[in-house]
């Protein structure tokens, strides 16, 4: 109906304002005369459909409809996010939400342009992308730039002497790299070198994450601290050991200066950057080591988290209070939520990947009326875990990559690695993963899509 609309609305602009006026919730002889600043406001206020028909009112109302401000709000509001543009169709705003319901078909029928990244001598552990370049981290030492559009590695960045831990971007011409060397590494995606190497932690540096618009690094280590770093000169800013064990995972909360962490230790702690005495509150009740945890933005914001004890937890932020918690057969290494849910409905829905292959969703509340239900498929324990746009993805042990219908609980495969499928990434149009094959595909939902065939469980 939407696609309908928005054709006939650009053969058609020109056509008697009479028959369209019935058709939408505006009156048009009040608005006729309206400045366009005006009806821009209102039209930001509009369904698609509605969109749809008012393009169709008068060449006025369809110029001011074409404004992107509107489209990118829907895109928006929708989470429907397009990092990489290469070879998709013509981009706009207002074409992303023209193509998306077919882009939603296609990933749903297995439908997508297949390629397939070589390079590395070992493992890839970790990606990242720009529109222009992918950026893989990899336990041969080295990270590889590439180019989108041709498939070919453009600079090799070297400098670390031990495997790679993440790679994080910055902004879109510098990232950071992160290594069991216990050094961390700016590198200029463009030029292809070395900006600055940060050194300070004592263990093996695993992750890295950015607060203040990209302008301060958070790194985490193995040695039980994280380190704050002022992106532009290198310096740090802030050493802070946090837990008796090894970091598992280091998120931002909220304004930012607020960094969440778990660790080995079973703990998850809430830390205030801005505050003489950093250290807010701390969550237990964890027994092992918490291997993942993901912050949801409801309107009391909570957390939820998995652990190597079997079991997940709900936590309010506010009070460090565990709300509900579940057990399953296995150790949880990873998982995901639904932010949208969250945000528009102010309910909890989060994914998880265990070690005896099944993928649990969950949707607690203070009631203790949780749903759980096992998504299966996966035979060996699943390494990763992404979740966008109600489009579910998970990687495993078992080499495979499955995409899945969180409705039906249906999946099916699009490719079978050689090895070991380290990390899965997406955005709206296509889905990355990274394999201890040495590999990395990219599977493009958005541009030419021929049929594939799947296995559908």
């Amino acid at each position: 109906e939407l696609n309908d609309s928005l054709n006939n609305s650009n053969n058609n602009n020109n056509n008697n304002n009479s028959n369209s006026n019935n058709n939408i919730y505006i009156n048009y002889n009040n608005c006729n005369y309206l400045p366009p600043e005006i009806l821009l406001q209102i039209f930001r206020q509009l369904s698609i459909k509605d969109l749809g028909r008012v393009m169709q009112v008068c060449k006025q109302w369809n110029e001011v409809a074409q404004f992107e401000i509107i489209w990118f709000d829907i895109c928006f509001i929708n989470g429907w996010r397009v990092r990489s543009r290469r070879n998709h169709f013509q981009f706009s705003w207002q074409n992303v939400v023209r193509f998306m319901p077919s882009i939603s078909k296609a990933w749903l029928k297995g439908q997508f342009l297949q390629r397939t990244f070589i390079g590395h001598d070992e493992g890839v552990v970790d990606l990242a992308y720009t529109e222009k370049y992918l950026i893989s981290a990899s336990l041969d030492r080295t990270l590889r730039v590439w180019s989108i559009e041709d498939s070919k590695t453009i600079h090799i960045l070297k400098g670390h002497t031990h495997k790679l831990g993440c790679v994080k971007l910055v902004n879109e011409n510098i990232i950071a790299s992160a290594s069991y060397d216990k050094k961390i590494r700016l590198w200029n995606i463009e030029e292809g070198k070395c900006m600055n190497l940060l050194s300070g932690h004592i263990g093996a540096v695993v992750g890295l994450i950015t607060i203040d618009n990209g302008s301060t690094l958070v790194s985490r280590s193995r040695d039980g601290s994280f380190r704050t770093w002022d992106v532009s000169s290198g310096n740090c800013l802030t050493t802070i050991k946090a837990h008796q064990e090894s970091i598992t995972s280091t998120k931002a909360f909220k304004n930012q200066n607020v960094i969440i962490t778990s660790s080995r230790d079973g703990l998850l702690k809430l830390w205030d950057l801005r505050a003489s005495d950093n250290f807010i509150r701390k969550f237990e009740g964890h027994t092992r080591e918490i291997n993942c945890f993901q912050i949801l933005p409801t309107a009391q914001p909570t957390i939820v988290s998995g652990s190597s004890d079997k079991s997940f937890r709900f936590w309010d932020i506010g009070t460090g209070n565990c709300i509900a918690d579940a057990s399953n057969s296995g150790s949880i290494y990873t998982c995901a939520v639904d932010k949208n849910n969250a945000i528009n409905n102010g309910t909890v829905r989060a994914f998880f990947g265990c070690e005896d292959g099944l993928l649990c969703e969950w949707q607690p509340n203070s009631n203790n009326n949780e749903k759980i239900r096992n998504f299966t498929g996966h035979t060996l324990s699943v390494n990763s875990v992404r979740f966008r746009e109600n489009r579910l993805v998970s990687g495993a042990l078992d080499r495979t990559i499955r995409i899945w219908d969180p409705e039906t609980m249906l999946s099916y495969v699009p490719y079978t690695h050689g090895d070991v499928v380290r990390i899965v990434k997406l955005d709206s149009l296509q889905l990355w993963s990274g394999s201890h094959d040495t590999t990395i595909c990219n599977f493009d939902f958005g541009g030419a899509r021929p049929k594939q065939k799947c296995l559908i469980s």
